[in-house]
């Protein structure tokens, strides 16, 4: 029986599992009188699946904005697969970011 959600045949590109999906070295990001990210390095191996916390303010958002290339960093690179990018839409490579929520407002990070 096959699983609904699997193909018969298998024709998904296969990565290299030593080499990072997505690599960010010594991303910068400034706004107006603001700089939101100072060198911030960031590292997705395949199969990882990583979250970003903190508080309001933190760069969260700026740095997904980053690395999806909804923003251009001031400063730094991004490589997808070993391969330097410029103006990157990992849309195209099946790698989205979650909207915002607030699902339980009542539960610290400690918790």
């Amino acid at each position: 029986m096959t699983n609904r959600f699997q193909s018969d045949t298998d024709d998904t590109p296969k990565l290299n599992k030593t080499v990072p999906l997505i690599e960010l070295r010594n991303c910068t990001m400034e706004f107006p009188g603001v700089r939101a990210l100072d060198n911030v390095n960031f590292t997705l191996m395949p199969g990882e699946c990583h979250g970003l916390v903190g508080e309001n303010g933190a760069g969260k958002s700026t740095l997904s904005k980053c690395i999806t290339g909804e923003y251009r960093m001031t400063k730094g690179e991004l490589f997808v697969e070993g391969q330097k990018n410029q103006a990157l839409q990992l849309f195209h490579k099946r790698i989205s970011k979650p909207w915002h929520s607030n699902s339980a407002p009542r539960i610290s990070a400690d918790e």
